[in-house]
């Protein structure tokens, strides 16, 4: 009975032994396979698998996993339909209607003292989907980012960036305060990128660069490829290099920036009781502090 259950258990150790090293075996072969076919480079997969996002970045991955990494990729974020229908209706926007960002000050990229480089510049083309005159565009993308992007209490701001030979971002972090609806203020809390181009190469230019990774690594902006982190980070674009156009739909989920008053008063409002007990121990408080200090003049009345 003894022997037949030491047999037993010793199978047991085999099975999961070989279980383990199957698994280590099919993580490297996941790893291989992410590399032979993904469309922008070794380094990048090899990062991605690092991050423990390996196979999940081909529209596997779930909105709450992009919500807790600082910095994510999702290879195919639409279907393929959706990403052509997208850029589709991008394309038919006349040249004359985009709205030209041109600042070129400085030409420095890369690693060089990114904090101390106070100014953005910039060379590329933009549409702002919060304008009238694009409601009907923003109609047909917002529903494309609301699920993941937009939680309880923010708001979106879209925009499109047509980038041509040449264009550039320089080092920047995303950060700012932005208006919206006239005077309510907002602060960007997480940033997103989605790329619609087809056959881009890193010899192309135009690439994301993830400067807070000690590796700096680069991200080239192909098909149907989602890039997002959390603001503010600092990144910039290299220089497109092809003679054709680098298409993107980007925005920032926004939250509203109020001080500290106009929290306290809001919470107070959302939490009455909460509220009046707190003006209560408040009332308690005063009234020991007073009573307080009325005992030590009735004291020192009595030394006299």
């Amino acid at each position: 009975m003894a022997r037949g259950l030491i047999s037993v258990w010793a199978m047991a150790g085999v099975c999961i032994a070989l279980a383990g090293s199957e698994e280590g075996r099919a993580k490297d072969r996941n790893e291989a396979t992410q590399i032979k076919s993904a469309r922008f480079g070794e380094e990048e997969v090899r990062w991605q698998c690092g991050k423990g996002m390996c196979g999940q970045w081909d529209g596997r991955a779930t909105g709450d996993e992009i919500k807790e990494e600082d910095m994510s990729v999702m290879k195919n974020y639409l279907t393929d339909d959706d990403a052509r229908l997208l850029v589709s209706r991008i394309r038919e926007i006349p040249d004359h209607k985009w709205t030209q960002i041109d600042n070129k000050r400085a030409g420095v990229f890369g690693r060089n003292k990114i904090k101390k480089r106070a100014t953005v510049d910039m060379d590329y083309k933009m549409i702002d989907l919060q304008l009238k005159e694009y409601e009907a565009l923003r109609n047909v993308v917002e529903p494309f980012f609301t699920e993941i992007f937009q939680g309880e209490g923010q708001k979106l701001s879209l925009f499109l960036g047509k980038y041509s030979h040449g264009s550039f971002v320089t080092s920047h972090t995303d950060g700012a305060v932005v208006t919206l609806d006239g005077t309510d203020r907002y602060d960007r809390k997480r940033a997103f990128i989605l790329y619609l181009n087809e056959d881009w190469s890193a010899e192309d230019g135009g690439l994301f660069m993830d400067e807070e990774d000690t590796k700096h690594p680069t991200y080239s902006p192909s098909w149907n490829t989602l890039v997002t982190f959390k603001v503010p980070r600092w990144h910039l674009v290299t220089p497109v290099t092809a003679n054709k156009i680098r298409w993107s739909v980007y925005g920032w989920s926004l939250e509203e920036n109020v001080d500290f008053g106009t929290r306290i008063f809001r919470f107070v409002l959302a939490n009455p009781l909460v509220g009046l007990l707190s003006f209560c121990l408040c009332l308690v408080v005063v009234a020991g502090v007073a009573w307080h200090s009325q005992q030590k003049k009735t004291g020192l009345h009595k030394k006299e």
